[in-house]
């Protein structure tokens, strides 16, 4: 089971517990949630759509709790899907959920694996072990433009 706790941007942008910023798929840049209290990865449909992301099916039905709208059943998956963090490429299996303006979602596995730091006091995420500069190294919430 699955566990997503904001299904919105305006959500996400008013919660001290969570990190909105910026990531590109196919060169589209995309609002992105750091949620360590989500242990999956997710996509919103209406990305996939729009960027014409290959879909796959899980070989089992995923539940995912969400507070705007309960359970939520879930099968589909963009497998390997090329995504851009920081200047950093990744490629990611997402889960494709009906979200509200948040495009993807990274979870505690995402993060964990990656050896990503999240600073809930800056709203910033680092990558400690790059070689680029102290000053390069955050992405901050505050530098992602939106209309939240």
């Amino acid at each position: 089971m699955g566990r997503v706790f904001a299904l919105s941007g305006a959500d996400a942008a008013q919660s001290d517990d969570l990190i909105l910023g910026m990531c590109f798929i196919s060169q589209v840049p995309l609002i992105v949630l750091y949620d360590s209290g989500v242990t999956h990865l997710f996509i919103s449909h209406v990305c996939v759509e729009k960027l014409v992301l290959p879909m796959s099916s899980l070989k089992f039905d995923l539940i995912v709790d969400t507070p705007a709208s309960g359970s939520i059943l879930t099968s589909d998956v963009c497998l390997k899907c090329p995504i851009l963090v920081s200047d950093r490429h990744f490629q990611i299996d997402l889960i494709v959920l009906p979200l509200n303006q948040i495009d993807v979602i990274l979870g505690m596995d995402w993060l964990s694996s990656n050896h990503i730091l999240l600073n809930y006091f800056e709203k910033s995420v680092a990558f400690p072990e790059s070689s680029v500069s102290e000053g390069d190294m955050f992405l901050s919430a505050n530098q992602v433009e939106t209309s939240l």
